[in-house]
C-alpha cells in the first residue's frame, strides 16, 4: 500500500498512515460521530486534520482522499465543507 510508511523503533517496526491519508480520515471518520459528545468529538478530528491540512496542502488532502470511493467520498466531502466553514481560515500563516 502506498497510503503508509515504515517506522522502526529500536526492533519495533510499525506500518503508520502517511499524513494526507491520515488527515483525510480525520475529516470523513469525523461524520460518523455519534452519542452525547457527538459534536465535541467532530471538531476535534477537524481541527486535528486542520494541522496537517495546513501543513501538507489541502490539494495532497483531496488528492488522498479521492482514491477511497462511496461512502467515505461521502463522508469526507460532508467533513470537508464543515473545514471549509468552520477552520480554514484559522490557523495562522507565516508571514
Amino acid at each position: 500500500m502506498d497510503n503508509i510508511v515504515p517506522l522502526q523503533y529500536k526492533e519495533l517496526l510499525i506500518n503508520v498512515p502517511k499524513q494526507e491519508y491520515w488527515a483525510a480520515h480525520k475529516v470523513a471518520i469525523s461524520q460518523k460521530r455519534t452519542g452525547i459528545n457527538a459534536e465535541i468529538k467532530m471538531i476535534k478530528d477537524i481541527e486535528a486534520a486542520s494541522v496537517i491540512i495546513e501543513f501538507a496542502g489541502e490539494t495532497e488532502i483531496i488528492k488522498a482522499a479521492k482514491r477511497y470511493p462511496g461512502k467515505f467520498k461521502k463522508l469526507f466531502e460532508k467533513g470537508w465543507k464543515i473545514f471549509e466553514e468552520k477552520f480554514k481560515n484559522v490557523l495562522p500563516h507565516d508571514s
